[in-house]
Protein backbone atom coordinates (compact mmCIF):
# COMPACT_ATOMS: atom_id res chain seq x y z
CA UNK A 1 0.00 0.00 0.00
CA UNK A 2 2.75 2.69 0.84
CA UNK A 3 4.57 1.62 -2.48
CA UNK A 4 0.63 2.53 -3.90
CA UNK A 5 0.89 5.31 -2.40
CA UNK A 6 4.24 6.64 -3.39
CA UNK A 7 3.67 5.52 -6.47
CA UNK A 8 0.58 7.54 -6.32
CA UNK A 9 2.47 10.79 -5.28
CA UNK A 10 4.94 10.31 -7.47
CA UNK A 11 2.27 10.06 -10.81
CA UNK A 12 0.66 13.37 -9.38
CA UNK A 13 3.99 15.38 -9.55
CA UNK A 14 4.67 13.74 -12.54
CA UNK A 15 1.17 15.22 -13.98
CA UNK A 16 1.59 18.21 -12.60
CA UNK A 17 5.19 18.77 -14.03
CA UNK A 18 3.38 17.54 -17.58
CA UNK A 19 0.72 19.85 -17.27
CA UNK A 20 3.43 23.01 -16.11
CA UNK A 21 5.53 21.58 -18.81
CA UNK A 22 2.34 21.47 -21.48
CA UNK A 23 1.39 25.04 -20.20
CA UNK A 24 5.24 26.68 -20.60
CA UNK A 25 5.15 24.87 -24.27
CA UNK A 26 1.96 27.30 -24.74
CA UNK A 27 3.31 30.13 -23.74
CA UNK A 28 6.64 29.51 -25.58
CA UNK A 29 4.33 28.95 -28.90
CA UNK A 30 2.01 32.04 -28.08
CA UNK A 31 5.76 33.80 -28.20
CA UNK A 32 6.74 32.16 -30.87
CA UNK A 33 4.00 33.27 -32.95
CA UNK A 34 4.28 36.81 -31.44
CA UNK A 35 7.85 36.97 -32.46
CA UNK A 36 7.24 35.47 -36.23
CA UNK A 37 4.87 38.03 -36.68
CA UNK A 38 6.86 40.88 -35.42
CA UNK A 39 9.90 39.36 -37.73
CA UNK A 40 7.58 39.22 -40.51
CA UNK A 41 6.28 43.00 -40.02
CA UNK A 42 10.08 43.96 -39.29
CA UNK A 43 10.23 42.70 -42.60
CA UNK A 44 7.33 44.48 -44.45
CA UNK A 45 8.35 47.45 -43.11
CA UNK A 46 12.15 46.66 -44.41
CA UNK A 47 10.75 45.99 -47.52
CA UNK A 48 8.90 49.31 -47.85
CA UNK A 49 11.75 51.30 -46.99
CA UNK A 50 13.95 49.63 -49.55
CA UNK A 51 10.93 50.27 -51.95
CA UNK A 52 10.59 53.35 -50.85
CA UNK A 53 14.48 54.22 -51.23
CA UNK A 54 14.10 52.85 -54.66
CA UNK A 55 11.59 55.00 -55.88
CA UNK A 56 13.30 58.12 -54.06
CA UNK A 57 16.63 56.70 -56.41
CA UNK A 58 14.72 56.41 -59.39
CA UNK A 59 13.18 60.27 -58.98
CA UNK A 60 16.47 61.56 -58.16
CA UNK A 61 18.03 59.91 -61.15
CA UNK A 62 15.08 61.43 -63.67
CA UNK A 63 16.36 64.77 -62.30
CA UNK A 64 20.16 64.27 -62.34
CA UNK A 65 19.04 63.33 -66.05
CA UNK A 66 16.89 66.35 -66.35
CA UNK A 67 19.78 68.42 -64.98
CA UNK A 68 22.11 67.10 -67.32
CA UNK A 69 20.19 67.46 -70.08
CA UNK A 70 19.60 71.10 -69.34
CA UNK A 71 23.58 71.38 -68.75
CA UNK A 72 23.85 70.24 -72.22
CA UNK A 73 21.32 73.11 -73.83
CA UNK A 74 22.95 75.57 -71.87
CA UNK A 75 26.71 74.58 -73.25
CA UNK A 76 25.37 74.81 -76.35
CA UNK A 77 23.86 77.73 -75.81
CA UNK A 78 26.85 79.28 -74.82
CA UNK A 79 28.74 77.78 -77.55
CA UNK A 80 26.19 79.30 -79.84
CA UNK A 81 26.29 82.72 -78.44
CA UNK A 82 30.21 82.95 -78.02
CA UNK A 83 30.79 81.46 -81.58
CA UNK A 84 27.70 84.75 -82.86
CA UNK A 85 30.40 86.97 -80.39
CA UNK A 86 33.24 85.88 -82.75
CA UNK A 87 31.81 86.75 -85.78
CA UNK A 88 30.34 89.31 -84.61
CA UNK A 89 33.98 91.09 -83.81
CA UNK A 90 35.85 90.16 -86.68
CA UNK A 91 33.06 91.59 -88.56
CA UNK A 92 33.58 95.02 -86.26
CA UNK A 93 37.11 94.40 -86.50
CA UNK A 94 36.85 94.41 -90.42
CA UNK A 95 34.37 97.18 -90.34
CA UNK A 96 36.95 99.56 -88.24
CA UNK A 97 39.71 98.52 -90.76
CA UNK A 98 38.01 99.63 -93.65
CA UNK A 99 37.13 102.74 -92.08
CA UNK A 100 41.01 103.22 -90.57
CA UNK A 101 41.79 102.89 -94.66
CA UNK A 102 38.90 104.88 -95.61
CA UNK A 103 40.20 107.43 -93.23
CA UNK A 104 43.30 107.37 -94.59
CA UNK A 105 42.48 107.72 -98.36
CA UNK A 106 40.37 110.87 -96.68
CA UNK A 107 43.83 112.32 -95.17
CA UNK A 108 45.52 112.18 -98.45
CA UNK A 109 42.60 113.38 -100.66
CA UNK A 110 42.15 116.40 -98.08
CA UNK A 111 45.82 116.78 -98.33
CA UNK A 112 45.61 116.68 -101.85
CA UNK A 113 42.88 119.47 -102.04
CA UNK A 114 44.95 121.40 -99.60
CA UNK A 115 48.11 121.49 -102.36
CA UNK A 116 45.30 122.18 -104.90
CA UNK A 117 43.65 125.49 -102.66
CA UNK A 118 47.78 126.63 -102.30
CA UNK A 119 48.82 125.96 -105.39
CA UNK A 120 45.41 128.03 -106.28
CA UNK A 121 45.64 130.75 -104.18
CA UNK A 122 49.84 130.90 -105.23
CA UNK A 123 48.79 131.68 -109.17
CA UNK A 124 45.62 133.98 -107.51
CA UNK A 125 48.24 136.17 -106.02
CA UNK A 126 50.52 136.08 -109.03
CA UNK A 127 47.39 136.92 -110.88
CA UNK A 128 47.00 139.91 -108.42
CA UNK A 129 50.04 140.95 -108.68
CA UNK A 130 49.99 140.42 -112.59
CA UNK A 131 47.01 142.85 -112.52
CA UNK A 132 48.09 145.41 -109.91
CA UNK A 133 52.10 145.49 -112.39
CA UNK A 134 49.86 146.08 -115.71
CA UNK A 135 47.47 149.04 -114.37
CA UNK A 136 50.76 150.48 -112.38
CA UNK A 137 52.13 150.04 -115.97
Amino acid sequence: QKQLNDLSHKNKLVEHELRKSQEDLSILRVEKESDSHKAKTALIEAQNKIFEAHQANIKLTDELTAAQNKLVEVQQVNKDNFTAVQQANTKLTDDLTATQQANIKLKYDLTAVQQTNTKQRDDLTAAQLANTKQRDD
